[in-house]
């Protein structure tokens, strides 16, 4: 049957072709959702988390550079501590 149109190919029913596609057309829908909407709230997550870590580093920097030795002189009545203040 070379000169006939393929007849199978076209008989089964539209529906009965897409029962599996319909099936999972609301999980991809869901999922194409999910996966935007959790790329954002993990950025805002970083900015917020690497906001703090620039602060902290910068304070650690400005720490850093605090003159500690220009501090008067004190005297502590613990002998446990006088290295500590320079008796």
């Amino acid at each position: 049957m070379p000169g006939q149109p393929p007849y199978l190919a076209v008989a089964v029913p539209e529906p009965d072709l897409l029962v599996e596609a319909r099936q999972q057309r609301w999980p991809m829908f869901l999922s194409t959702l999910l996966v935007p909407l959790s790329i954002l709230v993990l950025q805002k997550l970083a900015g917020r988390l690497s906001r703090d870590l620039k602060r902290l580093a910068a304070d650690a920097s400005a720490m850093g550079g605090f003159p500690f030795e220009a501090g008067p002189r004190l005297r502590s009545l613990a002998w446990e501590c006088a290295p500590w203040f320079g008796r």
